[in-house]
């Protein structure tokens, strides 16, 4: 198996959101989408 690692860029957004949802759904943790936005914000760089 090939990993490749690189910076995060915008079109990574949506997806990382997906993602977000269903780990937060998995675990049954409370994180509304204000939340989710500012930390995607962070990982951006944008923060």
């Amino acid at each position: 198996m090939n990993v490749t690692i690189r910076h995060i860029n915008q079109n990574d957004e949506t997806r990382w959101k997906d993602l977000c949802k269903g780990y937060r759904t998995f675990y049954k943790y409370a994180v509304d989408a204000t939340q989710a936005d500012a930390l995607w914000e962070r990982f951006d760089g944008r923060q």
